[in-house]
Parts: C-alpha cells; structure tokens; sequence
C-alpha cells in the first residue's frame, strides 16, 4: 500500500473515532445523605460500656461537606440487650456511657445494639463477646546488643478460633530536657494453629534507654479483627495504594460494635 493511501486510511480512522466520542457533562450523581457512624468495644475487664456515635459526610450530594464528622450526636436513643435484660446508655460529654454494674458483659454472651434518633435514623449491630480471656504475656529481654531486643510468648487457646491484636509501648526519656514520651507499636494477627492451640510469639527491638514498657494482648471477636485489618490497611498504605473501605458491621450506618478480652503486663 502507499504510504500516501496508508496515512489518509489513519486520518480516516481517527475522525470516525473522534466523531463517536461524546462529552459526558450532564452526569447526574447519586444523592447520599449522612449515616450514623458508632464505635462501641465491648470488654470484661472495663468498668464501663462507651459508645461513640458520630454522622458521615457524604461524598455526593447537596449533604457534602455540611457534616462535621467530629460532632457527636446527643440525642439519640442508645440501647444495649444481652438477651435477658435491655438498658439505655445516657449521653454526657460527646458519648454514651453505661456501668457494667448495670449491664456487665460476660464472656461468651450476645449483645444487641440498638440506636435511634429523633430524625428518623435507626441503626442496629450484635457481636459475641470472646469466651476466654486473652492469655498471659510471657516476656524476656536480650541487652546484649546495641538496642533491646525484647521476645514476647503466649499460649494460643485451644479449642477456640482466636484473634489477637499485640501492642505495647515504651516510655522514653529525653536526655537534654529530662522530658518524657511515648513510642508505640502493634500488630494484628489470626491464630495460627485453629483449635489445636500451640505457642504464638513475636520481638520487637526497643530502646535501650526506656524507663518502662507496657504491653498488652487481645483476644478480639471476628468483627474486631476485620475492622483492624482494614485500618492498618489504610494506615500502612502507600502514596499510590488503592484505599480499602473500612469494615462495617452496623447495619443501615458505618462504624464498629466488637467485643474483646485483654491482658496487660508492665515492666518494671
């Protein structure tokens, strides 16, 4: 073919491309209103159960960006059930708060959430609360070397499916002005040995000048460990990683009602 015929093919080629193209410019967008978003984390060894409930801001819409997702929402009605006894938790200071000398939770229950609010709005959610206590921390230290290398053991619980969240922190000191800090560190992980049971551990190299260390371990029911993983997802990505949208069991809203059980070691 000549080289004058190829190039008027391509010419043709392109126009009728450019011809079937069209601007998209009257796209109407979906209209989202705001949602209530809960955090509530439900632990034995608390002595009260708090819950946060918060609005979204939507993405689309005349809604977005009319919402301050730091504004606390104080009128709606908050109710907590293990199934046998049902108790509403009082607003005061951007949360609600209820004793668990009321309502204690107790391992291996069920609990019910229900919120409702003078809009109109209703959310509920359940989770069951771990039926052990997350095991105790087994901790020892290597000073030989530079920094502090600290080894920390427990024993998975058998017979069970456990999810364990690990994190602790050290407390440091600033050798000019003698003030003091915080430096933390954590990981999520599912159990890996099922129900068989088995020794879990992990190290962490420290500083060796830190006056004090204190660490802790859960023991998270399933929608705990979901919500965690997609956070540290979020947390940990990198300038180009696609965002993962964070774990939800609250049923017609956004956020988290998970239960858990801790152990905490301090040392000194």
């Amino acid at each position: 073919m000549k080289p004058s015929l190829q190039l008027l093919l391509r010419v043709l080629v392109l126009f009728f491309i450019y011809s079937c193209t069209k601007t998209a410019d009257n796209i109407k967008l979906p209209e989202t209103k705001p949602k209530l978003v809960v955090g509530c984390f439900l632990s034995p060894q608390d002595s009260l159960i708090t819950l946060t409930l918060t609005r979204s801001n939507p993405i689309f819409g005349a809604h977005h960006n009319t919402i301050n997702t730091n504004d606390a929402v104080p009128d709606a009605d908050v109710f907590i059930s293990d199934g046998s006894q049902t108790n509403k938790l009082m607003y005061d200071n951007g949360k609600y708060t209820l004793s668990q000398m009321v309502l204690p939770v107790v391992a291996g229950k069920i609990y019910t959430l229900n919120i409702s609010t003078p809009d109109g709005n209703s959310v509920s959610a359940t989770c069951t609360v771990p039926i052990s206590n997350a095991p105790a921390l087994d901790i020892t230290f290597d000073t030989t070397g530079t920094n502090k290398k600290i080894f920390i053991h427990w024993q998975d619980i058998a017979d069970e499916t456990n999810y364990y969240k690990f994190f602790g922190r050290e407390q440091l000191v600033n050798s000019f002005s003698a003030d003091t800090s915080y430096s933390w560190f954590y990981y999520t992980v599912a159990d890996a040995f099922g129900t068989t049971g088995g020794e879990m551990n992990s190290e962490k190299i420290m500083n060796k000048n830190s006056l004090a260390y204190d660490f802790y371990l859960l023991n998270m029911d399933v929608h705990y460990f979901k919500y965690n993983l997609s956070l540290e997802k979020n947390t940990n990505s990198g300038l180009f990683s696609q965002g993962v949208p964070l774990y939800s069991n609250i049923k017609n809203g956004l956020g988290v009602f998970c239960s858990l059980q801790a152990s905490h070691v301090r040392i000194p």
